[in-house]
Order: C-alpha cells, then structure tokens, then sequence
C-alpha cells in the first residue's frame, strides 16, 4: 500500500480516536494518550494495554429506607465525563424488624439539592483527585428526575442475623457479591454522566425499616 494511503480513524471503547496509518507494509500506530499498548491483526485493532481512568468509590454508610426517598445521588457539573462502573447495596440492620420488599430504582437525573453531602469518596490511587463540581448526597432533592428506569433490583429490607435463617435472610451473602448494577457487555457503554447530568438510586415503598449501605464506584476522564 502506497505511503499516501488514507489513514483509518477508529475509537477506543471510551470514545477516544485511534488513527491507524497503513503504511507500506508496516502499520504505523498514532494513539490517544489514554492509550499506552496497541496491536493490528489483520483488519483489527486490539488495544493492548490501556491506561486506568482515575476511580472513586463513594460510600453512603447506613441508610434508613422512606418513601420515594434519594438514598443516593451524583450529580456532575463539571467538564469532565463520570461514568459508573458498579453499585453495591448492602442491608446492615441488625436489629430485628419485620421488613418490606425494597424496591431500588436507577435514574437519571438534571439536579439535586439538599439531604447531606456523601463526605466518604475515596480514590483508588491517592494522585487521583475528585471534581469538585462532582457531588454525592443523600437524602436530596431530585429535580429532572427521568420517567425511564434504567435500572430495578427488589430486596428484603429484614434484618441481617436476627433469628433463623430463612430467604429473606439468604440474600445478604450475595449482596456483598454482586453488585445491584455493572456494566453488561464488553462492548457496551456503561452509564455515562456528562456536564449536568446525575444519577439517583430511590427506594420506592412506604418503609422505614431498612438501613443500607450503598457504594458507588465510578471513574473520571
């Protein structure tokens, strides 16, 4: 192939231009600087190595359960692009209560106020600095709250070790495994938050019986 051969323009799995240059026959490689490692095989561009976005985990620490209550929410009003990688909710009441099926719902959101700042986000590498115009809180209030789901899990709000071991009370090993949202395939996106956009994590019955710990792990680039 000519050396005047058109370069190829491709995107990395964040949206990033990868331009590949065809080049007699050898390949010539120009890459984003998120890019650290990257091999052509054949017709396709496998990325080899990649450069970590810079994570969080934010931890809202025992929740109480209400109505149509914002047990967490993120609001981005920076220039910078958060997106969420995992949501684990843990149900840490002791005390023995008769609970409810909690029904948790993710939602975008335009804005939130209120409630009390989430203080607990903590960086997965110490050089890794938050936002500011990133915030976390509890018990807000949601304003832009969209019509569509994008997320439901359903569990028991009973107590954890209280009494014999039945289904309700089963459950809780697996919260601590799984997490309540992740991203679904190796080819989609996961929930993005540009400027101005967030995300709330709202419980839905009439119930304040439960008491749960919400970690929400998400990057920024």
């Amino acid at each position: 192939m000519a050396n005047d051969s058109p370069a190829v323009i491709l995107y990395d799995g964040y949206g990033n231009p990868v331009t590949v240059i065809l080049d007699g026959s050898t390949y010539r490689v120009a890459v984003d600087a998120k890019l650290s490692g990257v091999a052509i095989d054949g017709y396709s561009l496998r990325v080899t190595n990649q450069n970590p976005l810079s994570t969080f985990n934010a931890i809202g620490a025992g929740i109480v359960t209400a109505q149509n209550k914002s047990m967490l929410s993120i609001l981005n009003t920076s220039v910078r692009s958060i997106r969420i990688e995992e949501i684990y909710l843990t149900n840490v009441r002791t005390t023995a209560v008769t609970g409810v099926m909690g029904v948790f719902e993710i939602r975008r959101i335009t804005g939130h106020s209120g409630g009390i700042v989430v203080g607990n986000v903590e960086a997965y590498e110490t050089s890794d600095v938050l936002d500011p115009g990133v915030t976390i809180r509890t018990g807000a209030s949601i304003s832009g709250e969209s019509s569509n789901m994008l997320w439901r899990s359903m569990l028991s709000t009973d107590e954890h070790g209280i009494g014999a071991l039945d289904i309700s009370g089963s459950q809780h090993i697996f919260q601590t495994m799984f997490p309540i949202f992740v991203k679904k395939t190796t080819n989609s996106k996961t929930i993005t938050l540009k400027s101005n956009e967030g995300l709330t994590i709202k419980f839905t019955p009439n119930s304040a019986t439960g008491l749960f710990d919400i970690f929400c792990v998400f990057t920024q680039e």
